[in-house]
């Protein structure tokens, strides 16, 4: 299915922009498919889907601030050609690209409807962006359902012989270019079709670095908001034609690709590469504004050979310990009877503070964590045998830097995260939505209806200050508390018979007391606390109490 859902992009997008004017100015600005970064007249320009095909200008290098400019189209100028290629075609332009030469700008845009081959790319020039006079050129390229090859998503591209190319294409086949005449900017043979990438892929672009060009195109689900899971992969070739490899030698036409951005933070489902003025731009959706739709500048660096992207860690989780807890079952995540080996699997459990349940989240680079059990810091959450298939198992495993032991942690707000695995792009789950003790927890594709799929991450700290300041049960009494130094536990009638387990756990969610008692009412504490907050919990016949204890 073509561009995954699009219709939602491509409606909302229409929604937010038809009521956009010249002179309005952002700070953050709405973008959705923009195009590379250009420069004309002084300014800074993105064109980007929306009616009329849409753009903004910004005035310096900092982009600090993004003004709407007035669109290419308007309605009334909506190019008569279309509607013979697409019928139903209104006035929403999507993912416009450019190109300088001859003496004009040559803009590239596509005309089309939700999951349909029907599209066609447009062609309009003009000598001046900053002073535009656009002439529409007519159609570019077409598809219909003749063909498996699907006309949208535009980029063109000139290579270091000269040779200007138009990348394009989304499912079906997949991504293809073929080669332009660079006075009229159509393509000399429109069946001449070079195949790129495939396997679900869109929004392809490429560019040229150090005697190879790269590829680059987005996989995963689009046009979600807060649910989206796009993300960039990229693959290279000493020719513009391909084929294009990544970094393990798979070819992008099959089901290779080594990940050149995905989501981190707030900053979820980046999409459509763009690469101009030494700027790389992309659209991302907003974990902090509901996913809002939005354009992202940034850096490109190099690392052996390959681009490394820039991430901007905005809203990303900070290094601490945690307590992992189910949005859907509100248990935590467990070491399974707190063993440590590699192997051990891991599963939900009532919160009960045992460092079991306990986990140091680690930023590890470029926008992936290692989660270490805090009672094993030598190991890892780990995909089984790093599988990449639905329902595979997870646990622990010693930390190898493999993919399947690294995650990326998506917020989208309201303390709501989803953790994805590197390797599988599939989600944390517990497993058939449980809300059991014990149940097992896996990787599965993510679904935007799966509450079982998003966590949240607290403090042990915010665990014992959410025990009330009031006694926690009728079946003990801790006194004096405050206290300056030892104190007793008073215990029920029920309770007094009963094998009585203390623990006593600091504000780090640490252990630092334990022991059982038998047969007394009143059982006298005689351990060394230094100042400060504590939680004692009282285990009696599989019951649970928590109190919490200050220490002046």
């Amino acid at each position: 299915m073509m561009k995954k859902f699009t219709l939602l992009k491509k409606i909302s997008m229409a929604a937010l922009f038809f009521l956009l004017s010249a002179n309005i100015i952002f700070s953050q600005p709405p973008s959705h498919d923009p195009s590379h970064m250009v420069k004309d007249g002084g300014r800074y320009w993105i064109f980007t889907t929306g009616d009329g095909i849409w753009n903004m200008s910004s005035p310096d290098n900092t982009f600090s601030t993004w003004q709407a400019e007035p669109t290419v189209f308007t309605q009334a100028q909506t190019p008569s050609w279309i509607k013979s290629y697409v019928p139903d075609f209104g006035w929403n332009y999507w993912a416009p690209d450019l190109i300088f030469m001859n003496g004009k700008w040559y803009l590239y845009y596509s005309c089309s409807t939700f999951g349909s081959q029907n599209s066609a790319i447009g062609l309009a020039t003009t000598p001046s962006i900053s002073d535009s006079a656009w002439t529409d050129q007519g159609m570019a390229v077409y598809s219909n359902n003749t063909w498996n090859v699907n006309a949208i998503d535009p980029a063109p591209f000139k290579d270091q012989d000269g040779k200007v190319w138009l990348i394009y294409g989304s499912y079906w086949s997949g991504i293809v270019n073929t080669e332009l005449d660079s006075v009229t900017g159509k393509p000399l043979d429109p069946h001449d079709l070079h195949y790129l990438a495939n396997n679900s892929c869109e929004a392809g672009n490429m560019m040229y670095h150090d005697g190879y060009y790269y590829l680059f195109f987005n996989r995963g689900a689009c046009c979600r908001g807060i649910n989206s899971t796009y993300y960039m992969l990229m693959g290279r070739s000493k020719n513009p034609t391909g084929p294009f490899y990544d970094k393990d030698s798979v070819s992008t036409y099959s089901n290779g690709g080594s990940v050149f951005l995905h989501s981190d933070g707030m900053i979820i489902g980046p999409g459509h590469f763009g690469y101009g003025e030494s700027k790389l731009t992309y659209h991302y959706y907003d974990g902090g504004l509901n996913g809002a739709a939005k354009l992202k500048v940034a850096e490109i660096s190099w690392e052996d050979g390959w681009p490394v992207a820039e991430y901007s860690r905005k809203g990303a989780l900070a290094d601490s310990i945690y307590i992992v807890k189910n949005y859907n079952s509100n248990k935590v995540l467990e070491i399974a009877h707190g063993d440590t080996l590699s192997g051990t699997n891991v599963i939900q459990n009532t919160v009960t503070m045992d460092t079991i349940q306990h986990w140091a989240v680690r930023y590890v680079g470029k926008g992936y964590y290692k989660l270490n059990p805090v009672l094993a810091p030598d190991k890892v959450l780990e995909v089984q045998g790093c599988s990449t298939s639905n329902n595979a198992n997870v646990q622990l495993g010693s930390y190898d830097s493999l993919d399947c032991q690294q995650w990326y942690i998506v917020n989208m707000g309201n303390n709501i995260y989803r953790i994805m695995s590197s390797k599988s792009y599939k989600a944390l789950e517990v497993a058939n939505s449980s809300l059991l003790d014990s149940a097992n927890i896996q990787q599965r594709s993510y679904s935007q209806t799966q509450n079982n799929q998003r966590w949240k991450f607290s403090y042990p700290t915010e665990i014992i200050s959410a025990v009330p300041t009031e006694y926690a049960s009728e079946n003990f009494n801790i006194y004096p508390n405050p206290t300056n130094g030892n104190f007793s536990i008073e215990l029920s009638d029920e309770a007094e018979s009963q094998i009585i387990h203390v623990k006593i756990f600091n504000t780090g969610g640490r252990l630092v007391y334990q022991n059982q008692f038998k047969n007394s009412p009143n059982i006298v504490m005689d351990v060394s606390l230094q100042k400060g907050l504590y939680l004692v919990k009282i285990t009696a016949d599989k019951k649970v109490f928590n109190q919490k204890l200050m220490v002046n």
